[in-house]
């Protein structure tokens, strides 16, 4: 009988030895959307940096021949919109924002990104991208093309820029400056669609502006285009195309300075100009899109231009990340990575 129990236990130890080693292996086999997510984000902060050696490490071999970075089409940034797991697969929907680093240009295009694990490594088997809306300049005017519409809807035109500003430098608010005889530069599309940034050009200046935009007063307009005559019983009247452009805010005028880069948080809360100065480093500016004001952390004295270059990197829903690096090699006390929070302003070295 002694001889019977302990053969039932042993064959009981065996059997959940043996219970745990298949739940190990299952667990092993099953598809986490954790990793998946994780690989999709290294992907796409690869991309934004224009990194193609280490984005070819994530996607499988056959996509490899078909990896081509424009460099004259700019990631900005990135917003997910869809996460969903089918199966053993993960699917990822991704609104990247782009940017043209040749004229002016914006859009959103939405990335439809599939994951698959394969011999135990999880691998980005496939990408689709559709494109959601796009803005470009066009008779001294900004345009707005939704998805794969044919017509376009006027955003504003130079008419809408008012005609005096003040420079966020000037602490007193006292000097009134003219912004006449402005030509269209960068823009930058929010997210959602619903603000769009841009900067235009004033000799050696740089005028910085925000519009909110509302998409239904497209029904507005009965002359598209814009700029028609149209026969009145008899009389020749001009249309003017109703803008979709709702509301102006001034965000900054900047005196002797080119701007490289202009895009919004995922939250569309904040804006980040990237300029740089004559004879001066590069630096940023982040602003409250809400009012237009500059936050509390200022680039500029903490890491004087004069020194040290400052580059946006990327964000996420925290952070903005950006990079120090010295001019001329002379002083290194602060280079390096850092990233600003979002919500309290302070900065922390990474």
């Amino acid at each position: 009988m002694k001889k019977i129990v302990l053969f039932f236990m042993f064959s009981l130890v065996l059997n959940l030895a043996a219970c745990g080693k298949q739940e190990i292996k299952n667990d092993e086999n099953q598809f986490e959307m954790k990793i998946a997510y994780n690989l999709v984000d290294n992907y796409l902060k690869y991309l934004v940096v224009n990194d193609q050696n280490n984005l070819e490490d994530l996607i499988k071999i056959d996509l490899k021949t078909n990896l081509k970075i424009n460099d004259d089409m700019k990631k900005l940034g990135y917003k997910y919109n869809e996460i969903t797991q089918i199966g053993d697969k993960g699917m990822i929907g991704v609104d990247v924002l782009c940017s043209s680093t040749e004229y002016a240009y914006t859009c959103i295009d939405r990335y439809n990104i599939k994951v698959e694990k394969m011999d135990n490594q999880y691998k980005i088997s496939e990408i689709n991208n559709e494109e959601q809306r796009e803005a470009f300049v066009e008779n001294s005017s900004i345009r707005l093309r939704k998805k794969s519409e044919v017509e376009t809807n006027l955003v504003l035109d130079k008419s809408s820029i008012p005609k005096y500003v003040y420079s966020k430098d000037d602490k007193t608010v006292s000097n009134m400056i003219d912004v006449d005889n402005i030509t269209l530069a960068n823009i930058s599309l929010s997210y959602t669609g619903e603000y769009l940034l841009f900067s235009a050009k004033n000799e050696e200046n740089i005028y910085i502006g925000l519009v909110s935009i509302d998409e239904f007063r497209t029904t507005m307009n009965e002359t598209p285009t814009g700029g028609e005559e149209q026969d009145m019983g008899g009389s020749t009247q001009s249309s003017r195309e109703i803008p979709i452009g709702k509301e102006m805010l001034d965000i900054d005028y900047l005196t002797k300075a080119t701007v490289d880069k202009l895009t919004f948080t995922p939250n569309e809360k904040l804006c980040i100009v990237q300029y740089k100065r004559d004879d001066l480093g590069e630096s940023l500016r982040v602003y409250d899109a809400s009012n237009g004001d500059i936050i509390s952390f200022s680039f500029e004295e903490e890491f004087p231009p004069e020194i040290y270059n400052v580059k946006f990197s990327s964000y996420d829903k925290k952070f903005i990340y950006f990079y120090v690096s010295s001019i001329g090699n002379t002083n290194k006390n602060l280079v390096g990575v850092y990233k600003l929070d979002v919500l309290d302003y302070n900065v922390t070295k990474i």
